[in-house]
């Protein structure tokens, strides 16, 4: 595969992620408040 040049670097993917560090930017407007809503998770929807 590294003769080849099937490797991540082969492909210029010099610096992975992991999926747990950008599967949360993608579900951030399906949140519990809202795409849209100023509120945080953490606080009370009574204000």
């Amino acid at each position: 595969a590294k003769a080849d040049a099937r490797t991540l670097q082969g492909l210029g993917i010099a610096d992975p992620q992991s999926i747990e560090s950008i599967v949360p930017t993608y579900l951030y407007r399906f949140r519990k408040v809202g795409q849209y809503q100023t509120q945080r998770l953490g606080e009370s929807a009574s204000r």
